[in-house]
């Protein structure tokens, strides 16, 4: 798997400023803990582009802390859906079977 360069994290489009990365490795913890959480959409998620899943971290991170601003709840499962539908993150179903194949085999 590619990971992002720490050094240079503007491919993220956001609203935070990551000119400076104190820990990377705090980040790479937070996207396997992330990954782990998917749970039934692992295959579809597996699929995506490297760049997808970590722009995929973030929004969740962001929807997040707006949330906990908000005081509302937020769930992980509604979101992953929602995001399965958006164009961005679309993944044809030869790639999404390749995948589930891979991890059913791996």
């Amino acid at each position: 798997m590619v990971f992002p360069n720490f050094d240079r994290m503007d491919w993220f489009v956001g609203g935070y400023d990551y000119d400076k990365i104190d820990n990377p490795r705090k980040f790479q913890n937070e996207f396997e803990s992330f990954k782990s959480r998917v749970g039934k959409h692992t295959p579809w998620f597996d699929a995506l582009s490297s760049k997808n899943q970590w722009d995929l971290l973030f929004l969740w991170k962001k929807k997040k802390y707006f949330a906990k601003e908000n005081k509302n709840q937020v769930s992980l499962r509604k979101f992953l859906y929602e995001m399965r539908k958006k164009r961005k993150f679309f993944v044809s179903k030869q790639k999404l079977r390749e995948s589930a194949l891979n991890n059913l085999f791996n």
